[in-house]
């Protein structure tokens, strides 16, 4: 196979002097050497919990760095929630919480007295919060789910210049959620972290407590004082309020790099490890095309930390079967639905690898749902039936390995993964055959060089291979960031290529990202992407489609407090998108408005027009044909989310392309009868006259269609750590043919036609059902218990089966169901 040739990707099949102008742009007057860390940007002056002074141990800095109070290892703090030891007395109070939503940055009217120090070990946080009892709003959830209720939490910049951060959440009653933070507020949950935290109710409200390793989380190396930024904030439910200190609201464009900054002496992480071996076994009951039969499995989980800013992960023998499923998805479209990664060795870590603009981009260097997936499909011989069950189940995993670290201003990552040869059953007549498939190997390598004081300036560049020996994918890439030291200006950028074996040609592709806020509240955003018709990501990427160019405003505006109104948020977007032909495959013009009434209720509405366009996917090939314009608006009102029963309403009317009228209803209700029980239900419903729909060859129908979308999910809570739950979904289908064309390519119409089928018709019925026991023991270890049954009806003529009785004939359509049971225990330091 040919070798990986990044040099040659990266500089001489780049878009080449665009390029090369693009990224001296995000260089341009980058400055001088390494600043020290002391420089960092000072709290705000609103802060007044950061004026110099000094009681309890805590002084300020004559560069306007807290100086934390530090104390002996064995300070002998138990993480219950209650700040009764003896080291919280004295410790200065940090107490000027102000409103950040919404954003009128007013005093906070009930009161929150944090205090914090730290030890050798790690760092230690309380809060006591002051709230009438009857107003405590009390959810329990699994872990990073967020709900409205009340929750304290805290980011910090262990980065100290604005790189990135880790934060800790708990909600009372002891949910707890965590993740990552990238310049300037790019959060993300997919990071699990083994801190201690716990709530308990008090007689003037509420209070946390929280312990964090500092060996759980990236730090740079630093010789005496570092410095490590700060920000905390506060949600109060039932007035539908947050409160932050230092206050810095979603409106305003600075974030991590506005942190307090604290100053702490002689922190060196000491070494840490964690080994995390399992057990499981997944027993697979009959189903279309499949048989019975257990799967025992046992692997190993392996992580070690030598230094706080260098991490080694790997895992041999992985159990990657899913413990959630995806949600039922009815697509038949020319389009890849995307579905979010689950696993937690894929999520830990992951944000050295994000290397886009976090502007909700469609396309992903790196999408780890890839790895695993469904194997190369076997060449089965003639008249061999391979089992439909197997062509499904993902791919066994041999082992992975991730590293990432930093090495002064420069960070990295490095994931290598190997699958498993697959076996597949299948028959030849009554005969049965196992067929044999090579597994994948998948790597990945991301370095990234940041410099934060002064604005932000980052330059990264990207690799990746699959290989197999049917096919070889290889892709680089090239970004830059640069925000302003006002943050009112950023700038991100990336130019990609791709490599398969096979391809005539490379392909190639890139965007520019520009926002600009010049006041609080009030933001544009600009969006510049272009991309060829070789281009291809979605061996290890994602993307949504290649060939394309695309122009897209966005303006946001944001005011509190109106005399009417809570709070409104305006959103106008204004979007162009081609293909390389030059056709307009995309165009449109749209205005979203919310209102937030003082009884905390939502009222939002769209609208939006579309003016005629080319698709030139929905053919499946078979060229672009030309649509009608259209127009399109969506109402919904939703009620305050903190009440034990809550709902929302929603109604959508949309032009079909040719012609007709696509209508949706959809209601989603969740009652919360106690703390600890929780019962969602949504039911969407879709009526449509002009569903049009690619046939063969060229030629294409519309149908009148119904479409219902269902779910239940019921969760109860033994405790914040122990959960059983069940989520149910249905999706069903009826369509009956009205019209019929046939695409004239030269003109690009759809020419009416007489129907050459005597009557058109189709049903389709999907069905996922999964009840799950999860016990979470200690941090990071846990006991499973899933039983998933799928469901589905072939696809065929509707007949006069109404919805009710293709509910119940789906019921005994199983095609696949199994029981798993894992236990992982984390052993370590």
């Amino acid at each position: 196979m040919p070798p990986f040739h990044f040099r040659d990707l990266v500089l001489s099949r780049l878009p080449g002097v665009a390029g090369i102008l693009l990224f001296a742009c995000v260089f341009v007057n980058a400055g001088g050497g390494d600043a020290a860390v002391d420089a960092l940007p000072t709290a705000s002056p609103a802060n007044a919990s950061a004026a110099p002074v000094a009681a309890g141990g805590i002084r300020v800095a004559a560069n306007g760095h807290i100086q934390l109070a530090r104390r002996p290892d064995d300070v002998g703090v138990r993480v219950d929630g209650v700040l009764d030891e003896s080291v919280w007395r004295g410790l200065r109070i940090h107490g000027d919480f102000r409103v950040i939503d919404p954003d009128t940055l007013a005093a906070a009217t009930l009161a929150t007295e944090m205090r914090m120090f730290y030890t050798q070990r790690g760092f230690y946080l309380g809060v006591e919060m002051a709230q009438p009892p009857e107003t405590l709003v009390e959810y329990l959830s699994g872990r990073d789910q967020f709900l409205s209720r009340d929750a304290f939490s805290f980011t910090l910049d262990t980065s100290g210049e604005g790189r990135y951060g880790f934060w800790f959440g708990l909600s009372l009653g002891d949910s707890i959620s965590d993740g990552t933070v990238l310049p300037e507020r790019q959060y993300s949950s997919s990071w699990d972290g083994a801190w201690r935290g716990a709530t308990a109710r008090t007689e003037r409200g509420w209070s946390a407590e929280y312990f964090i390793p500092w060996a759980l989380v990236n730090m740079p190396k630093a010789e005496g004082a570092r410095t490590v930024g700060i920000f905390a904030q506060r949600a109060v439910a039932h007035a539908d309020e947050r409160y932050a200190w230092p206050p810095l609201p979603w409106t305003q464009p600075k974030f991590l790099s506005e942190f307090v900054p604290l100053e702490l002496r002689d922190v060196n992480p000491r070494q840490q490890y964690g080994v995390t071996p399992y057990v499981a076994n997944v027993h697979h009951f009959s189903g279309a095309g499949g048989a019975d039969g257990s799967e025992p499995k046992a692997g190993l989980d392996l992580f070690w930390r030598p230094s706080s800013n260098f991490q080694l992960t790997s895992t041999l023998n992985p159990d990657f079967g899913n413990v959630e499923a995806d949600d039922v998805v009815i697509n038949l479209s020319n389009y890849e639905t995307f579905f979010p990664e689950k696993r937690l060795f894929f999520q830990e870590g992951q944000e050295i690898f994000a290397a886009g603009s976090g502007f909700g981009k469609s396309t992903t260097l790196l999408h780890t749902r890839r790895i695993g997936a469904p194997p190369v499909a076997p060449e089965a011989p003639p008249g061999v039936r391979v089992a439909s069950e197997d062509l499904r189940r993902p791919a066994d995993l041999l082992g992975a390995l991730k590293a990432t670290g930093q090495q002064g201003r420069l960070r990295y990552g490095f994931l290598g993964v190997r699958e498993d040869d697959a076996r597949f059953n299948a028959w030849q007549g009554d005969e049965h055959l196992t067929l044999r498939q090579e597994g994948r190997d998948f790597g990945a390598l991301r370095l990234l060089y940041e410099h934060g004081n002064g604005g932000y300036r980052a330059l990264g560049v990207f690799g990746s291979v699959m290989r197999h020996p049917t096919r070889t994918a290889q892709v680089a890439a090239v970004d830059g960031k640069y925000h302003t030291e006002s943050g009112k200006l950023r700038v991100s950028s990336q130019v990609i290529a791709s490599d398969i074996t096979g391809s005539a040609e490379d392909g190639q592709g890139g965007f520019v990202d520009v926002s600009y806020t010049p006041r609080q509240g009030f933001s544009h955003y600009l969006s510049l992407d272009a991309f060829d018709d070789s281009i291809q990501l979605n061996d290890m990427g994602y993307q949504s489609r290649n060939d394309y160019r695309r122009a897209s405003y966005r303006m946001r505006v944001s005011s509190p407090n109106t005399r009417r109104f809570r709070n409104t948020r305006t959103y106008v977007r204004l979007d162009r998108r081609w293909n390389g032909d030059g056709k307009v495959i995309g165009s449109g013009v749209s205005v979203d408005q919310s209102f937030t009434l003082h009884n905390f209720a939502q009222l939002r509405f769209e609208v939006g027009y579309q003016p005629p366009t080319y698709d030139d996917r929905g053919s499946f090939g078979n060229g672009a044909y030309r649509v009608g314009d259209k127009w399109d608006a969506e109402l919904r009102y939703s009620s305050d989310s903190s009440r034990r029963l809550a709902f929302e309403v929603r109604q959508r009317w949309l032009q079909e392309p040719l012609r007709g009228l696509y209508q949706r209803t959809q209601g989603n209700v969740r009652w919360r009868p106690t703390d600890r029980l929780t019962l969602a239900l949504a039911l969407r419903y879709a009526d449509r006259d002009g569903w049009l729909l690619h046939q063969s060859q060229g030629t294409f129908a519309t149908f009148a269609a119904e479409q219902v979308d269902s779910s239940l999910d019921l969760s109860y809570f033994f405790t914040a750590r122990q959960q059983l739950t069940m989520g149910f979904q249905w999706v069903g289908v009826k369509a009956t043919g009205r019209d019929f064309y046939r695409l004239v390519a030269a003109s690009g119409a759809l020419r009416p036609e007489p129907d050459p089928a005597s009557k058109r018709e189709f049903t389709i019925s999907r069905m996922n059902m999964q009840v799950r026991y999860h016990w979470e023991i200690a941090p990071l270890s846990d006991v499973f218990l899933v039983y998933t049954r799928d469901a589905s009806l072939p696809d065929a003529a509707n007949g006069e089966r109404n919805f009710v009785d293709l509910f119940s004939d789906t019921l005994g359509g199983t095609v696949g169901q199994h029981l798993a049971v894992k236990f992982r225990y984390r052993f370590g330091s």
